[in-house]
């Protein structure tokens, strides 16, 4: 019996998730509360670190998921999701599947997901702009998640697809060390 790759699978109940939820019209909802899990996951991840790796646990883990959707405020698509990746032992792909299904969206309403580091939080006119300029070259709408990274110094790392833009400081400061030792 061939193996399926966790990336494979992940992608798969992805796919159905999003399928599920357009014909519910619920597309949008569902990105959201994946994105409030996965965030929540970052968040408490004692929480959610039992959950995600005590696949043997399917009852004590229905308890969890309970409590958990309810605090956040879930569908029951999500809740009913959940429950399935727990039942099938596949609770550990949950990030995964989660971003499964943000690329699957975003390539669905052709969104461009992205990166941006920077030294300090930009400003709603900064952020305004930027976004502006990312459209009007991709010419595709942008969702842009930002990063505050302290090691570039300054300026900004844009990173899309495979592509980056890298106009930071620290890069700047070491082409020029570069050059000066020729």
């Amino acid at each position: 019996m061939q193996k399926v790759s966790k990336e494979k699978i992940a992608r798969a109940y992805a796919a159905s998730l999003l399928e599920v939820s357009n014909s519910q019209g619920k597309e949008n909802i569902v990105k959201q509360e994946l994105e409030a899990i996965d965030q929540s996951i970052k968040n408490s991840p004692q929480e959610w670190g039992m959950l995600l790796n005590q696949q043997d646990r399917i009852s004590e883990n229905e308890e969890i998921i309970k409590t958990l959707t309810k605090k956040l405020k879930t569908t029951d698509l999500m809740f009913n999701v959940l429950n399935l990746l727990n039942e099938n032992s596949r609770l550990s792909l949950l990030p995964k599947v989660i971003e499964k299904y943000k690329e699957l969206y975003f390539e669905e309403k052709s969104i461009v997901s992205v990166k941006v580091e920077t030294v300090i939080p930009l400003t709603a006119s900064q952020d305004k702009k930027l976004k502006k300029v990312l459209v009007e070259k991709l010419k595709k709408d942008v969702e842009i998640t930002y990063t505050i990274n302290e090691s570039i110094l300054g300026g900004l790392r844009i990173s899309y697809g495979t592509y980056q833009i890298d106009d930071t400081l620290s890069t700047k400061i070491n082409e020029i060390q570069k050059k000066l030792k020729g």
